[in-house]
């Protein structure tokens, strides 16, 4: 259960939404963390003052990629580290954004970002889940800006803000967002998760591999150097005498 207030709503009055038609687990209980029943208490950025939220949705129409905006509220999400955050979103024709990003910043500094690609543009509201199937727990990255050497978990019962924004790249978005939620991970989510997990093992394989190999040449171009300034010529020198200068130094 969701502990805290939700984009204006009490802990007792947190929305649970079941939707049998959702792709990530039929009916299953899905809890919204932000209904948009309210506009975004901060933005920055290309998005500043621009972000319209009206009936129970924020429009984002032809706005750069380059801003966010979100709340500043606290929320538990204590014991829900196994479940996914996840968007409800329509995309409109005028979109040409790949991805949207959602951050969480707890209260004692730490910073997590989910990644979600969005859907072609359509009609109907889609449920997006973050890239990999990224769960709370473990998401797509976490950071702490005072200690960035820190590599523990975000404090899920201690969150403090949350908001979404553009991927700063050089597109625009078209897209209506009705729901910020928390669903819980099903044998899809799952799935997702190890196939991604097995990914990125494959490709830090390749990139060892790749060091290795860079290593190699590098250390077998240095020993060719070597060699070949090694070899003798008529323009070499020739030792022809030896003698002890002093008890650490050599005459030749």
């Amino acid at each position: 259960m969701l502990v805290g207030r939700t984009c204006g709503l009490s802990a007792a009055l947190a929305l649970v939404w079941s939707l049998s038609s959702m792709a990530i687990a039929a009916e299953a209980e899905l809890t919204v963390l932000c209904p948009f029943d309210k506009p975004l208490d901060f933005s920055y950025q290309a998005w500043q003052d621009k972000v319209v939220v009206a009936d129970g949705k924020a429009s984002l129409n032809g706005l750069p990629a380059n801003g966010g905006g979100g709340w500043n509220t606290t929320v538990d999400l204590g014991g829900r580290g196994d479940d996914s955050p996840a968007l409800r979103l329509r995309v409109r024709p005028g979109n040409t954004a790949k991805t949207m990003t959602l951050i969480m910043d707890d209260t004692d500094g730490r910073s997590a970002r989910w990644e979600f690609p969005l859907p072609a543009p359509g009609e109907e509201w889609t449920i997006v889940t973050p890239k990999g199937g990224a769960s709370l727990a473990e998401p797509n990255r976490l950071q702490r800006k005072d200690h960035p050497e820190d590599a523990s978990p975000l404090d899920l019962p201690h969150i403090r803000q949350y908001q979404i924004l553009g991927d700063w790249s050089k597109t625009v978005y078209d897209v209506e967002v009705d729901a910020i939620m928390v669903v819980p991970a099903d044998g899809a989510l799952r799935a997702e998760r190890e196939a991604f997990a097995q990914e990125r093992a494959a490709e830090a394989e390749r990139q060892a591999k790749a060091a290795a190999e860079e290593a190699a040449r590098v250390a077998k171009e240095r020993q060719q150097r070597i060699w070949n300034q090694g070899k003798r010529t008529e323009r070499s020198p020739q030792v022809v005498a030896v003698s002890l200068a002093a008890p650490d130094i050599l005459a030749l």
